[in-house]
């Protein structure tokens, strides 16, 4: 089946779905409806866009997103870095609302479809870099008796039912990628821990993490379980529950510290503290081959070659995050910063002590005293 024939079966079906709906509803509002199926906004330049404002839960939640230096960033979050993936998922979101059926031209009628800025469960507003307004959009909650929602421009009386129900966030932390580190553990070579009193050990290892030693392990000592492991490859998956420039919260003291070599020559450094039940967490990146990348002359190994890409992407990674982290302080979970924290007594115990072989009955008790000659 080609594309146009599922076109022309997808939108028969669109319009049966909507006749459906339209045949079952009577009476209040959409006595006077009728079936318009089509985009809510179309046309829209997305070029132009220079900030988006949302504002949800009956205009308890805002977020505003802004761009700056071609890519936009959360306003509330002090003009954090904004997931550009998320953006995009927003605009594709408010795009893509389709209209079912016209409910009212009424604006007597937006308070009760729950289409004013009082009422509505989410606004949207779209704006270029003059501050002018683009388009606007609102979004009703959903009725609990039938689950249908309504949607209407901000400046059309138009309001209409939607067989979409689109899920836009008014969180400023669900516009931001959480993922601050994702390590590959294979390339972990070494973890150093340090406590407020500047001891710390270290847990290495040269085979991919298959096996992980202890850089001193105490006479009469070993590993207890694995907690040493999680220790080790923690960084495999890292997020921030929040996040606050450097110079915005006083009182705190970052007295631990995380160190993570990898093979390729980058070093993370964590350096972490708590303040008033969170934990806070400040990132530093370094990569430490500073040799420079050169062509040489003649024909170059293939295997050559993907060692100076491997270096250069490496290379260009570190200085992407710290140009994205270096200015910031991150709330962590509890649990992970008791992961980057962990004293040495959490991970070793004392080796246990073989019992004494019983007595042999047949023997003299003299003979089994007897020390043994030399």
């Amino acid at each position: 089946m080609n594309d146009k024939k599922l076109a022309i079966l997808g939108l028969v079906a669109v319009v049966s779905v909507a006749a459906a709906i339209l045949v079952s509803r009577i009476g209040g509002v959409s006595q006077s409806s009728s079936l318009v199926i089509g985009p809510l906004i179309g046309g829209v330049d997305v070029d132009k866009i220079n900030s988006i404002v949302v504002t949800g839960e009956k205009g308890t939640q805002k977020v505003t997103l802004v761009k700056s230096e071609k890519r936009f960033v959360v306003a509330e979050k002090e003009n954090y870095p904004a997931s550009t993936k998320k953006v995009n998922e927003l605009v594709n979101q408010c795009l893509d609302i389709r209209t079912a059926e016209l409910q009212s031209e009424d604006p007597a009628f937006h308070a009760e479809l729950g289409l004013t800025d009082e009422t509505a469960k989410t606004a949207v507003t779209f704006k270029d870099s003059a501050g002018q307004t683009i388009v606007g959009l609102l979004v009703s909650e959903s009725k609990p008796e039938s689950q249908e929602v309504f949607v209407r421009r901000a400046d059309d009386n138009k309001a209409y039912l939607t067989l979409q129900s689109p899920w836009i966030s008014s969180r400023p932390l669900d516009y931001l990628d959480t993922q601050l580190l994702q390590v590959d553990a294979k390339k972990i070579l070494e973890v150093s821990v340090i406590d407020p009193n500047q001891v710390g050990y270290t847990l290495r290892s040269d085979n991919g993490g298959d096996v992980v030693t202890l850089g001193e392990m105490p006479a009469g000592k070993q590993f207890k379980g694995t907690t040493y492991r999680s220790v080790f490859s923690t960084l495999s998956s890292l997020n921030f529950e929040d996040v606050s420039p450097k110079d915005k919260v006083e009182g705190l003291t970052l007295d631990r510290r995380y160190i993570c070599k990898l093979d390729d020559s980058t070093v993370y450094t964590l350096d972490l503290g708590k303040k008033e039940e969170k934990w806070y967490l400040k990132l530093k990146v370094e990569f430490t081959d500073k040799s420079e990348v050169v062509k040489e002359k003649g024909v170059e190994s293939e295997e050559e070659l993907k060692k100076k890409e491997a270096k250069l992407l490496a290379r260009d990674a570190a200085e992407a995050l710290i140009k994205k982290t270096g200015n910031w302080l991150y709330v962590i979970p509890q649990f992970k910063a008791a992961e980057l924290t962990k004293s040495l007594n959490e991970l070793i115990e004392d080796v246990p002590v073989k019992p004494k072989e019983p007595a042999d009955p047949n023997k003299p008790v003299e003979a089994q005293a007897q020390p043994p000659q030399v």
